[in-house]
């Protein structure tokens, strides 16, 4: 019973930004935090130039596309970690039961 919350606690924070449409307004409501540090630079310093502009941007389905798979990979190390350890551990376990 006590999984099953947590399941259910975790699936309420995954969606509840989308439900209660949490951001910073209608016409951006998943703004990232980079936007809001430049806007923060601007509103400060009015005149800053920055460093350095990209040659090539992305698109958004593109930049969504490459955030996917850069998330997929993640994890697919994260769960190859903690399945080689617990792997590891079973093993460890088969061996002191002998």
């Amino acid at each position: 019973m006590k999984n099953v919350l947590i399941i259910v606690a975790c699936i309420m924070l995954l969606f509840a930004p989308s439900v209660y449409q949490i951001g910073n307004g209608p016409e951006e409501p998943f703004r990232g935090t980079d936007n809001q540090a430049a806007d923060q630079i601007t509103a400060i310093v009015p005149d800053y130039k920055p460093w350095w502009d990209l040659h090539w941007a992305p698109d958004s389905f593109l930049e969504g596309v490459l955030f996917t798979i850069e998330a997929a990979l993640g994890a697919a190390v994260v769960g190859y970690v903690i399945g080689f350890f617990r792997g590891k551990n079973e093993k460890l376990q088969e061996k002191l039961q002998k």
